[in-house]
């Protein structure tokens, strides 16, 4: 098992109960996304608080929230990373790159797919915009849920390509599972 391209990957949440019902709302549901009340929290109780050794001090890291499917983006209306991402960076006086990513295959959805499945489904999905002339050293990669982590690392892998050296992934909430070959739920 080879190391993943990206520093370390935190979540505020475990993806269950009320943080979970939550992200599903959002999510599935329409409801409204407190992306404020959300970056604070991962600005205060992450990156300044249990997290901080992972963001060096004086280090100005780009947020990059992980795209959606056009699909899903359509239906939404939205993309909760981005919405997150926007909130946090304006905070913490980052730059937030919301296009600095982009799918170049249209993938199926993870949930409900297998680990396996999963990381073949992403593989080669992301790439750094072609207009980017060079990525951003320092990037903090935004999710909503990290699963199985294979979205983390096909983004992590085409920032890493594109010249990014130091990637910490953040996400809201993160799955826990008790067997790792069962499906994914929503």
């Amino acid at each position: 098992m080879s190391l993943p391209p990206f520093r370390a990957a935190r979540s505020l949440f475990p993806y269950e109960g009320a943080a979970g019902e939550a992200i599903r709302a959002i999510k599935y549901g329409g409801a409204p996304a407190p992306a404020a009340a959300i970056a604070d929290r991962l600005l205060a109780d992450g990156i300044r608080g249990r997290w901080a050794d992972l963001f060096p001090e004086g280090c100005r890291f780009c947020v990059v929230p992980v795209p959606i499917r056009p699909f899903k983006y359509l239906r939404r209306g939205f993309n909760l990373p981005t919405l997150v991402g926007g909130a946090l960076a304006r905070r913490a006086g980052w730059q937030c790159a919301p296009a600095l990513l982009e799918r170049v295959s249209e993938t199926r959805p993870q949930a409900g797919l297998r680990v396996s499945g999963r990381q073949a489904n992403v593989v080669g999905a992301f790439r750094v915009a072609r207009r980017v002339r060079e990525a951003p050293e320092a990037v903090l990669l935004l999710d909503d849920v990290y699963t199985t982590g294979a979205t983390a690392e096909a983004c992590a892998h085409a920032l890493k390509r594109a010249g990014s050296q130091l990637i910490v992934v953040l996400t809201i909430a993160r799955a826990v599972r008790t067997n790792p070959h069962a499906p994914e739920s929503r």
